[in-house]
């Protein structure tokens, strides 16, 4: 039985950017405000047939909810989730989130499965999603939203910008560049350090939101880790570009604590790269 590679990655560590930023802040966030109201989708596919598990995945999504419920004290409504099915399922559910949307309205949509080289997207049963057929999925919730942020949680994630096509709205955050494998972890199981680079956010999780997972994805641990220090060091405003750089220092040290780690990028595509997540309140 042949595991995706991100199950095999059992030793990497780990998306919505605004609820990640606001990590550093107490429950409420108080002091600060959205810079525009927020919606939060999250979707993964973490069970297949014939291969293994992602067990790890679905955690990165229960971090962003529990932020955007605890932190920004975002309504349930306003949380949007899918777990686990078919393509059809999925492509269904992006239609109701489309049908949801408000123009005056930004979208955080943070997505996760297994993708494949070429850029398609595996699922729990039937076939894959061809990677035209994902964007132009993503392009229809967008064209409902003032601005949507995608966090594509992914192997192979920044294969999707070679094959294009997505609206002008349209912000996309990769887990990985098109040759790399994203990573999930098991916090018991890792090994060369990886506890001890884990355990301020772990420490956080516990006291902020009384919340202790057994694990994550690599980008779920890098948004939380770049999230805390972007706000130690954005200023009036956080936006995507000082996120980015702080995650990718969360990286740097991490491989500094894990030296047989392949080095591994957080990929921002150009579009909307000023796009400012938070403000300081008046």
């Amino acid at each position: 039985m042949n595991a995706p590679p991100r199950t095999l990655l059992r030793w990497g560590l780990g998306g919505i950017l605004g609820a990640c930023v606001a990590a550093s802040f107490p429950a409420h966030a108080e002091g600060w405000r959205w810079a525009a109201p927020v919606r939060l989708a999250t979707a993964v596919c973490s069970r297949f047939e014939g291969v293994s598990d992602l067990p790890m995945a679905p955690e990165s999504g229960h971090l962003l909810e529990r932020l955007a419920a605890a932190v920004q004290g975002s309504p349930p409504t306003e949380i949007l989730r899918w777990r686990d099915g078919s393509a059809e399922d999925f492509l269904r559910w992006i239609e109701d989130l489309a049908a949801g949307g408000q123009s005056g309205t930004d979208l955080v949509f943070w997505f996760a499965t297994h993708q494949k080289r070429d850029g398609r997207l595996k699922f729990s049963s039937g076939p894959d999603l061809a990677p035209g057929d994902w964007i132009a999925a993503v392009n229809r919730a967008a064209a409902a939203h003032a601005r949507l942020l995608l966090i594509h949680d992914c192997c192979h994630a920044a294969e999707l910008e070679r094959i294009g096509g997505f609206r002008p709205n349209v912000t996309r955050f990769y887990a990985a560049r098109a040759n790399e494998d994203a990573a999930d972890v098991e916090f018991s199981r890792a090994p060369f350090g990886v506890a001890a680079y884990a355990r301020p956010a772990r420490a956080w999780l516990r006291a902020a939101l009384r919340w202790d997972p057994p694990g994550m994805t690599q980008m779920g641990l890098y948004l939380l880790e770049g999230g805390r220090q972007a706000m130690r060091d954005g200023g009036d405003c956080v936006d995507l570009q000082s996120l980015v750089a702080a995650m990718n220092a969360a990286r740097e040290r991490f491989n500094d604590e894990v030296r047989q780690a392949r080095a591994q990028h957080v990929v921002l595509a150009p579009s909307e790269a000023n796009f400012v997540l938070l403000r300081r309140g008046e």
